[in-house]
C-alpha cells in the first residue's frame, strides 16, 4: 500500500495527472477481477477522484499529498483485498520498479515524449 501511495504522489505533478491514472488503473483492475465484489468495497476513491478530476484540471485545486497519497492507498488495498498471491507479487514488483525509477527517471519528461501518454495527460486541461 505504502508503494502505491507513494507511486500515485509521484503522478501528482500536473493538474489531473493523478486523478486520471488513479481512474485508469482502478477501471482496469475492476474489469481484471471480473467484477469481483471486493474492489468495489476498496475503491470508494473513485467517486472522490471523478468528484474532483474538474476542479484539478482547471486549477482551481490540487490533490497533494492529501488527495494522491489516499488514491493511491486505495489501490494498494484494493490489490492485496482482491487478487491472489501471485498477482500481488507481480504489482508489488511494478510498483518497486516505478518507484526506484523516479529516483533517476523523470515521469513528467516520459509522459512529454510519448505523444498518447500526453495527449492523455493534457485531455481537460487549459493549456
Amino acid at each position: 500500500m505504502a508503494l502505491a501511495a507513494n507511486l500515485a504522489n509521484l503522478f501528482d505533478r500536473a493538474p489531473g495527472r493523478v486523478a486520471k491514472v488513479f481512474l485508469g488503473v482502478t477501471g482496469v483492475m475492476i474489469v481484471v477481477s471480473a467484477l469481483s465484489p471486493g474492489v468495489g468495497r476498496s475503491l470508494h476513491g473513485r467517486g472522490a477522484a471523478v468528484v474532483l478530476l474538474r476542479p484539478d484540471l482547471r486549477e482551481q485545486m490540487m490533490m497533494g499529498d492529501a488527495g494522491a497519497n489516499p488514491l493511491g492507498a486505495a489501490t494498494g488495498l484494493a490489490t492485496v483485498l482482491v487478487f491472489a498471491p501471485s498477482v500481488r507479487v507481480a504489482v508489488l514488483v511494478v510498483l518497486l520498479a516505478l518507484n526506484l525509477a523516479s529516483e533517476w527517471v523523470s515521469f513528467s519528461q516520459v509522459i512529454e515524449r510519448t505523444p498518447p501518454l500526453r495527449y492523455m495527460d493534457r485531455l481537460g486541461r487549459r493549456d
